[in-house]
């Protein structure tokens, strides 16, 4: 009904899967703008990821200050990007567009500081462009309210129940217009 009376979602611009990851990470109960241009500056400031993931605590801190938990992300995003390298050899997730949804969102969230949230955007919104729904707090409260997932469901349940009832025709773009 949405879509009939407001037309379809914008095409996104897609990150590659480490940024969205950053970004995801920032983005946490921050609000959107606030982290667009803490991420902008990130990039601009960092120049590659593998800078960051090098980047002390307190010197991200200063950077990221805009974002809600500063203190807790500035050690939880370099300390994600240090464990995907570790393990992966480089800083690189384009190896998850190999593996089922499930076992990617498994990977991703045995990450420091990553939950389902951020799992989910960085393989469905990435350039991954997964079938995989992303759930916040507002898109969570109205599947409550719809009896989607139970009222008190939290992101993590909401994310794996509301997945589980995708149309299995659905394609990532249609996760995504979903979200948004």
């Amino acid at each position: 009904l949405l879509l009939a009376r407001f037309g379809p979602v914008p095409e996104c611009y897609r990150l590659d899967p480490v940024s969205q990851l950053v970004f995801a990470m920032l983005s946490g109960r921050t609000r959107d703008a606030v982290a667009m241009e803490v991420f902008a500056a990130l990039v601009r400031r960092m120049g590659a990821w593998e800078r960051l993931a090098k980047t002390a605590a307190s010197e991200l801190e200063g950077m990221i200050a805009g974002v809600t938990f500063a203190e807790r992300k500035a050690r939880q995003i370099p300390a994600a990007l240090r464990e995907i390298a570790a393990r992966r050899g480089r800083l690189d997730l384009e190896f998850l567009a190999g593996w089922p949804v499930e076992e990617g969102r498994v990977w991703l969230e045995s990450l420091t500081g990553v939950g389902p949230k951020t799992s989910m955007a960085v393989l469905g919104l990435s350039t991954l462009r997964r079938r995989a729904l992303m759930v916040d707090t507002a898109h969570n409260r109205v599947a409550g309210r719809l009896g989607l997932v139970p009222a008190r469901a939290d992101i993590a349940r909401a994310t794996r129940l509301l997945n589980r009832q995708l149309p299995a025709a659905w394609t990532a773009d249609d996760t995504e217009t979903h979200h948004f």
